[in-house]
């Protein structure tokens, strides 16, 4: 049994993830069980540091995510026994670290408490990428916003995922375009020569160019397309109203 035991906590020590066991009582207190080694790296605390203040690991758990995530885990734990969060902890050298964390919880009716074992691994790497592209999608968007073009992003199909467009006298509103077929937004010879270029510059990869002269609703609108690819089976339709310079020239 012992050579079990001892075996069973190299295990344990080996892994990088911070496995736990402790005991939460009615009044909210803690006793702390067992530590493995894998929270030095997570935490930056040893797992003797961890057991020795048992306020510790607490007094590091950011407060709001102490007060809204991590002790409504814990209460959830009485009903559930099972339960996963994510939270920021302050490291050891100072930086802020997310953790995940799943519980998995027993009753222990003898002494009136929740014998609670987590496991936990450190999620920060993650969580930058994220943000990371976050701010990349966010400062992509402002730039696409920037430019005055229409711009439409659409499968082989012909079918419309997303518009940017600020021109309120657009002739087709972002609203009406999202989600419809170009055969059910533009007149049908021109849904026919947009569906070309589309599927010319997927076959090709080269950017599609060409100018369109239609008449929606009462109003005549002179266009030049760009159709340029953007994935497998994407293209971006890129269209700049010439309605204003072909009026200048003539």
């Amino acid at each position: 049994m012992q050579r079990s035991e001892a075996k069973l906590k190299d295990v344990l020590n080996s892994a990088t993830v911070g496995i736990c066991s402790f005991r939460r009582y009615i009044d909210d207190s803690l006793e702390y069980e067992y530590f493995s080694a894998g929270h030095a790296l997570i935490y930056g605390y040893t797992s003797k540091e961890l057991m020795a203040d048992i306020h510790l690991w607490k007094s590091r758990v950011h407060p709001e995510d102490l007060k809204n995530i991590v002790l409504p885990a814990h209460k959830k734990l009485l009903k559930h026994h099972s339960c996963s969060m994510e939270y920021r902890f302050f490291h050891k050298d100072g930086s802020v670290r997310w953790i995940s964390e799943d519980l998995t919880a027993r009753w222990d009716e003898v002494v009136d408490c929740l014998v609670i074992t987590s496991a936990a691994v450190d999620r920060t790497a993650r969580k930058q990428a994220e943000e990371a592209l976050r701010q990349s999608e966010a400062t992509k968007n402002q730039i696409l916003k920037a430019i005055p073009d229409l711009m439409v992003w659409m499968t082989i199909d012909g079918v419309c995922l997303d518009v940017i467009d600020d021109n309120p006298d657009s002739a087709i509103p972002r609203w009406v375009a999202i989600g419809k077929n170009l055969y059910d937004l533009l007149p049908a010879e021109v849904a026919q020569k947009r569906k070309q270029a589309v599927q010319q510059a997927l076959q090709t990869g080269e950017v599609q160019v060409y100018e369109h002269q239609f008449t929606m609703r009462g109003k005549t609108f002179n266009e030049e397309i760009r159709v340029v690819v953007v994935g497998t089976d994407r293209v971006l339709v890129i269209v700049r109203d010439m309605t204003d310079r072909r009026s200048v020239a003539s």
